[in-house]
Parts: structure tokens; sequence; C-alpha cells
């Protein structure tokens, strides 16, 4: 019933460290008389009001107000993802631009890696990618070429 808070954390991953994000929710104590409790409804109305109570402060010693949420980068250098259906049409381009010349058109279950990127062009963020393992629609072959990032063509792999 609260507000989600994002959360860092640092996990262990392929012998190495990173720091992962998420969500976690928020912490609030308001002060009621314990005969006088407080629906979901009026306390959605506090916290709706900018009635929320400040963190306790045992919680300032691992959380810091303010800021705003950067989007979460998808895509990462040396990364792996497998083309999805939804990806059907992704083409392979030469630059990193839609009117660049097109290598070739990925089939699902292509296996992309992510060698270099972001660049932002054309209302879109692109990125290079190797192509050892993909498969094309016709006769096109191309060893690297410049994709479009959409969350929803692209499933991570942990290939190695």
């Amino acid at each position: 019933t609260g507000y989600v808070d994002r959360i860092y954390v640092v996990v262990p991953l392929e012998g190495g460290r990173e720091i992962a994000q998420g969500g976690v929710y928020s912490y609030y104590e308001f002060k009621q008389p314990r005969d006088q409790r407080l629906t979901d409804d009026e306390w959605r109305a506090q916290l709706d009001n900018d009635a929320a109570p400040p963190s306790p402060s045992w919680a300032d010693r691992f959380s810091l107000e303010g800021g705003s949420p950067a989007v979460p980068l998808f895509f990462r250098t040396g990364d792996t993802y497998i083309v999805t259906e939804a990806g059907k049409d992704l083409r392979l381009r030469q630059s990193a631009s839609t009117t660049a010349p097109i290598l070739g058109v990925l089939m699902p279950e292509s296996y992309i890696t992510i060698i270099d990127g972001p660049v932002e062009k054309d209302g879109y963020t692109w990125w290079k990618v190797s192509c050892e393992y993909c498969s094309f629609e016709g006769e096109a072959s191309a060893e690297a070429g410049w994709v479009v990032e959409d969350q929803a063509w692209y499933v991570r792999s942990y290939r190695p």
C-alpha cells in the first residue's frame, strides 16, 4: 500500500561482483491511537497528500533521500542476448542509423553479443552486436552490425 523505493545490491555473478537494482517497499510509521486504526484508504490518503512521516532514524544508515530513478540500462557490452519472436523483423544495419544499409534481417533464436554502444540516433538507442550465432532471413550473413534496443525483442542469454 506504500510506494516502491529503488534498492541497489552488490551480488556475486560469474566470479565477480555486479550491482543489481530492484524495488523494495517503502517504510512508514504513522502514530495513531490503537482504537482509531487507519483503513487502507485513509493510509493511502496520507501518503497522497504528502503527509508521510519522515523515515525513522535507523533508516538513515542505508538510504538516501531525493534523486530521481534512472531508466535501467538493458544492454551491457559483453552480454549475450537471444532474439525473441517479437523481434522477428529485426534489421541488422551497417551503422547506427535508420537510413544505414541493412546487412540482414535476424531470425528469432539468433544469439547476439553486444560489442559496442550505446549510440543515440534517429530517436533510438543502438548497439553494435557480433553475429557469431545468428540466423538470417534469406541468403544474408554478417559478422557484426547495429541493432535497435527494445526490451521486448531480446531475452538475456547465459551462454558462455
